[in-house]
């Protein structure tokens, strides 16, 4: 009966332990992050508007962007909110009407962030890096 009762508590610890990449509420995503940086073309091109915009990224997979434009030489302020999802391990928002992935890196014990796209024009090619820190 003993053993019975040790490999019952050890299997229970095993499975207690064990992650789940499906549940957002462990996701290193959640929580608040303001945008620190922002690089285009390997040049730090960051202005306090790039360094205004929070995001949160809430457990229920939902989001809320407060981000900022320049617009007549003012830092103008607008709020969006949207849906988030994590599926193998790539991140994705939902915009008119369909899915659309973006890579995210983690650094610094999951307390910084950086996102990095590249576009392709006329056959010049631009790239964008932003990097978040959490609040």
């Amino acid at each position: 009966m003993k053993k019975l009762l040790v490999f019952i508590l050890i299997g229970a610890s095993i499975i207690s332990c064990q992650s789940n990449d499906d549940d957002p509420s462990s996701d290193p995503l959640i929580g608040k992050w303001q945008r620190h940086q922002v690089i285009r073309n390997g040049i730090d091109t960051t202005t306090d508007c790039d360094k205004r915009p929070i995001v949160e990224f809430k457990k229920t997979e939902t989001y809320t962007f407060n981000h900022f434009e320049i617009n007549n030489g003012d830092c103008i302020s607008e709020t969006e909110n949207g849906q988030w999802i994590k599926e193998n391990n790539i991140y994705k928002t939902y915009d008119n009407g369909e899915w659309k992935p973006f890579n995210i890196n983690f650094e610094n014990s999951n307390n910084t962030f950086y996102t990095e796209s590249s576009n392709t024009y006329q056959g010049v090619t631009s790239t964008h890096k932003e990097v978040w820190k959490r609040l």
